[in-house]
């Protein structure tokens, strides 16, 4: 196993380069999300014409539902830039909070797109305020995060947020995609006029297979330590018990692993082996 280029420039470097090139911001592909993303950008470039489909994303915490919100509304903002004007907003992030209402919604989904906002006012005002927003800004992809958390607002503001996202729903061209826990799919199928408006996408626990060992040792490549081929090679146990310390989650695997690495590298001049992985997934899994 070859290191990446750029893991490879830093082995002799620093502990503190180091750590900071194995805790920057990474993304790495793997076909569960590439599915995903494809599905969402078909979507935004070929929207139906008559009625709008959107994409509930489902998944038990640490499952990667936020990162690949961020990388779909990344990929959306990076392909306008090639072909639109800078005053384009062609996607929105939203992040649902406790005590929501209606007009939390709508203000939401206004301030993304920059525009004024206030803690009152009239629904219907702040709707056709969004609609006038969305068309003058081409906006063609709403991504709404942690949407299960409706059912911790006041029971009287569920069904009327639900009405709010059926009328974005019925605008033109613009796709919805809402992200949670598990529970969300029931909100969804348990509102008659949203469950046909919506397919389904859940994220599956990890298990044992080619996919995980080629995004485990895509992991792997990016850590600028020396012994991280040997460690796999002379303990072929090691990523099965990677998984099993990651509770088969690859937010819990991942993290784990590159934690593991900014151990080593702070504590025994960068030899990575099992015991940082133990300690890593303790000191992980008590701060969950």
């Amino acid at each position: 196993m070859n290191l990446t280029s750029g893991a490879q420039e830093l082995v002799g470097a620093s502990t503190n380069a180091r750590i900071e090139y194995i805790r920057r911001r990474r993304r790495f592909r793997y076909p569960e999300a590439d599915h995903l993303l494809k599905r969402i950008e078909d979507l935004c470039e070929h929207q139906y014409a008559h009625r709008s489909l959107g994409i509930t994303v489902t998944a038990e915490q640490h499952q990667g539902k936020t990162t690949l919100l961020d990388w779909a509304h990344d990929n959306a903002v990076q392909r306008c830039e090639k072909i639109s004007a800078s005053r384009t907003v062609t996607s929105i992030r939203v992040n649902v909070a406790s005590e929501w209402s209606l007009n939390s919604l709508y203000n939401a989904c206004l301030r993304g797109l920059g525009a004024p906002v206030s803690s009152h006012g009239d629904p219907d005002a702040k709707f056709h305020a969004l609609k006038d927003a969305l068309q003058k800004k081409q906006t063609r992809l709403i991504l709404i995060d942690e949407f299960h958390d409706i059912r911790r607002t006041k029971i009287r503001q569920i069904p009327m947020i639900l009405s709010g996202l059926r009328a974005i729903c019925n605008l033109p061209k613009i796709t919805v995609v809402l992200a949670g826990l598990p529970e969300l799919r029931d909100i969804i199928q348990n509102d008659p006029q949203l469950s046909s408006r919506f397919e389904h996408h859940r994220l599956e626990r990890w298990s044992e297979g080619q996919e995980y060992y080629n995004l485990l040792f895509t992991l792997a490549r990016d850590l600028p330590i020396e012994n991280i081929t040997e460690l796999f090679n002379a303990e072929p146990e090691v990523p099965a018990e990677l998984l099993k310390l990651g509770r088969h989650v690859v937010g819990g695997f991942s993290r784990i692993l590159t934690e593991a690495a900014c151990l080593c590298l702070k504590e025994d001049d960068g030899v990575l082996n099992r015991h940082h992985l133990h300690r890593a997934a303790a000191k992980f899994w008590m701060s969950r």
